[in-house]
């Protein structure tokens, strides 16, 4: 029982975060858990799961790289 609790608050964490990045625009749902037949209930045809996709201009690699960059940069600055 505590290990399914466990399982279900990581879950909801990575719901949570995702929530966050949508807020951001970072990504955007594409579907999942949220689709219903009409009648209040989820097809059988609809995921459980959330299917998300990646919609910022940069790329996580290109936002990693920027990052990097200024931290590189802001050292380079204070260590003058």
């Amino acid at each position: 029982a505590a290990a399914a609790r466990g399982l279900k608050t990581k879950i909801r964490r990575l719901y949570d975060i995702a929530n966050v990045f949508m807020t951001l625009g970072f990504i955007s749902k594409i579907g999942g858990a949220t689709t219903s037949n009409g009648n209040n209930t989820k097809s059988k045809a609809s995921s459980s799961k959330p299917t998300f996709t990646w919609t910022f201009r940069l790329s996580p690699h290109e936002i990693q790289q920027n990052l990097h960059d200024k931290i590189d940069d802001n050292i380079l600055v204070n260590a003058n």
